[in-house]
């Protein structure tokens, strides 16, 4: 089967720009990605602290301020979750558009060739299925690159973590602590004394 140059070029720029796609959109994932892993961080942080510092809490009758800024990091997080998931979806869509848009294209200018004489109606179909042998593993690909380069900064700051982990270890104080012992401990809140040479 031979391919007209039109239909030949068309099906060429739709995989060069089924390519270019994930670089597009590259850059902008893999930031929001690594703003949902900052947010995760900084509302772990806030669960943590209103989990176990609950009893230093109440006394200090900060409750409702700390859920407030507990509720306030776990909107951070989902928001940042749905501006991922949003430039995720137009990726996809954009992939999705170039795909369909091509075949429409292709569909069109095999109609063209065929009304003039310059293509069987078999040619036509034999060139849809070899495109579509093309287009589906590009897309893919491009779609698996895509998640990949956004979870590297996430990636990379784990390994760091993890690397800062190893060394903080070794010199971490490990004998059992038997007692400890507080002597004239006075707590002050906003210049009223609460405890006094306790």
């Amino acid at each position: 089967v031979s391919v007209h140059p039109l239909m030949a070029a068309l099906i060429f720029g739709q995989m060069l720009l089924l390519t270019f796609v994930p670089r597009i959109f590259r850059k902008k994932l893999q930031e929001q990605k690594t703003e949902i892993s900052d947010s995760l961080k900084r509302y772990n942080v806030k669960l943590k602290d209103s989990i176990f510092c609950l009893p230093i809490i109440r006394s200090y009758l900060a409750e409702k301020e700390l859920l407030l800024k507990t509720n306030e990091a776990g909107v951070e997080a989902n928001e940042a979750d749905y501006a991922h998931k949003k430039t995720a979806t137009w990726a996809d869509f954009a992939s999705m558009s170039i795909g369909y848009g091509g075949d429409f294209l292709l569909y069109s200018l095999g109609a063209l060739l065929i009304m003039k004489g310059y293509m069987t109606i078999g040619g036509l179909l034999a060139v849809t299925q070899i495109t579509n042998v093309l287009a589906n593993p590009i897309t893919t690909i491009a779609y698996n690159f895509n998640t990949m380069n956004a979870v590297k900064p996430v990636r990379k700051s784990i390994l760091q973590l993890m690397k800062q982990g190893k060394k903080n270890s070794e010199s971490v104080f490990t004998e059992k602590i038997e007692t400890v012992e507080l002597d004239s401990v006075v707590v002050d809140k906003n210049g009223t004394e609460l405890l006094h040479d306790i």
